[in-house]
């Protein structure tokens, strides 16, 4: 099973580093994803040609890790006022992806919008995303490695009863999360009347949720706005247990 299944890009912040964005952004209370996947381990997918991603949803037990480390505050020296997850806000950010950074080609729902909207991904000269209103939710990669230490690399004694393999999956230590922002696809070729329609039919749907318009002059343009004040899990970054050592 391909990523192109979940993830439209995997893309840098400067700064967090490489992040897995979603075709479908998951609300925060998702059940399996949203924002109880920080700090939970993922399964990790293999994607053909010795490429590996991870699943956009939790293994077993939601925050696995993050309870964990929760549960040994005293031994890893953290104190009681010591916040586990840490929050960075963005009163704007702008990520850019180019057609050959891309992960999806053909067609597919249009890049990290909540409703259902085809578009033709090898068309796609460009993808950008606007967050108007954004945080970057993490976990201190000082703290998951004072974890890996403190049982000695055995990813068997975070949880023995539960009999999962951290070690040959994924903790997921980064999330953003987004309830404004605007995503705006740059074609190749103008988009056809049928799409113009398509648009039409998903703004009368999702009135208040989203709204979706083709640029009049440029016609190779489609901005999609999300505004409806419900956050969305937009993108996530993964690590892998051993490189916590």
């Amino acid at each position: 099973m391909p990523s192109s299944n979940f993830y439209w890009s995997r893309n840098l912040i400067s700064g967090f580093g490489k992040m897995w964005f979603l075709i479908t952004p998951q609300e925060t209370d998702s059940n399996g994803g949203g924002a109880s996947l920080l700090g939970s381990v993922v399964e990790e997918f293999d994607g053909g040609l010795f490429s590996y991603y991870p699943a956009p949803y939790h293994m077993a037990t939601p925050k696995l890790i993050r309870d964990a480390i929760e549960l040994r505050r005293d031994k890893l020296n953290l104190d009681n006022g010591e916040s586990i997850v840490l929050e960075i806000k963005f009163a704007s950010l702008r990520i850019s992806n180019e057609r050959r950074k891309s992960i999806k080609s053909g067609i597919g729902n249009f890049p990290s919008i909540p409703v259902f909207l085809d578009v033709g991904y090898s068309r796609m000269v460009s993808i950008t995303v606007e967050l108007e209103s954004a945080k970057m939710q993490y976990i201190s990669t000082d703290y998951l490695s004072r974890l890996y230490k403190l049982v000695d690399g055995d990813d068997n004694l975070i949880e023995p009863s539960l009999g999962i393999d951290i070690d040959n999956n994924y903790i997921v230590d980064q999330i953003l999360l987004a309830n404004q922002y605007n995503v705006i696809f740059e074609s190749d070729s103008n988009f056809s009347s049928q799409f113009e329609a398509e648009i039409s039919f998903v703004n009368a749907q999702n009135a208040g949720k989203i709204s979706v318009s083709l640029d009049r002059v440029n016609k190779k343009r489609v901005t999609a706005k999300v505004h409806n004040g419900q956050d969305y899990l937009v993108a996530f970054k993964v690590i892998d247990w051993d490189d916590l050592g």
